[in-house]
């Protein structure tokens, strides 16, 4: 991967990142590791999504692989994640399904592989109101050693 491909990627990343910091109330949205941390696979990220008006807010997110999606029902009737596969839910494995959370709780998820990720709630009709999301993972490129870099 060249340089300027590498750079185009950062840029990309943080624009989304900042993006999704002005959708969200910041304190929550992303929580970058302390700087202590050895390896960069040991660092993790945090995006929220809230569940509000029958809405997953943001709708769409693209992330890094190893990122943890951390969803939050702020609405005042119960919601819950399930992984859609793109497929009519129950009749095919899910990668993942939260349990119905009330308001005020929250789950969360690690997308560790690469891919897009459709989810929606399950409760009620909350699907055919258009609670429905996705997630694109995306992998990460390469990370110099700094210890060979010298």
């Amino acid at each position: 991967m060249s340089t300027s491909s590498t750079a185009r990627i950062a840029i990309i990343l943080f624009a989304l990142l900042t993006m999704v910091v002005g959708f969200l109330e910041a304190d929550r949205v992303v929580h970058w590791p302390d700087e202590s941390s050895s390896a960069p696979e040991a660092q993790e990220v945090a995006v929220t999504v809230v569940m509000r008006n029958f809405r997953y807010v943001p709708e769409e997110l693209r992330i890094p692989a190893g990122t943890r999606v951390v969803f939050v029902n702020e609405d005042e009737v119960p919601h819950n994640v399930v992984h859609s596969a793109g497929q009519r839910v129950g009749t095919a494995p899910s990668l993942f399904e939260s349990p119905v959370l009330q308001s005020g709780q929250q789950w969360s998820f690690v997308f560790t592989e690469p891919g897009e990720y459709s989810f929606l709630c399950t409760v009620s009709a909350h699907q055919l109101m258009g609670m429905v999301g996705r997630v694109i993972v995306e992998e990460l490129p390469p990370v110099a050693n700094s210890a060979s870099a010298r």
